[in-house]
């Protein structure tokens, strides 16, 4: 089991557009969100979306006051028997 104290130095950058989220399925964010922990989410109103940083065993250490990375979050969507989609989601560092 993973304690926060192990995600500590686990920490990114990442940004949604609003749209993405009002627009995202459900069960989709839910697999982007999955292995995060949001510790802060600011509205920025003149790019029109979200940045958030957490913290994620997805996410490279980083040294104690270290510069914090920027992550892009790229999904690979699929299609099992029966309609069903299945996500696979990959951080890479900017």
């Amino acid at each position: 089991m993973i304690s926060g104290a192990d995600l500590k130095p686990r920490r990114g950058r990442f940004s949604l557009t609003r749209e993405a989220i009002w627009s995202s399925d459900y069960d989709l964010l839910k697999v982007v969100f999955g292995d995060i922990i949001v510790v802060r989410a600011e509205f920025l109103f003149a790019e029109d979306k979200l940045e958030y940083t957490a913290m994620s065993p997805k996410f490279d250490e980083i040294q104690e006051g270290g510069q914090i990375p920027e992550y892009v979050c790229h999904v690979n969507t699929s299609t099992v028997d029966g309609g069903q989609k299945c996500y696979e989601v990959r951080w890479v560092k900017k």
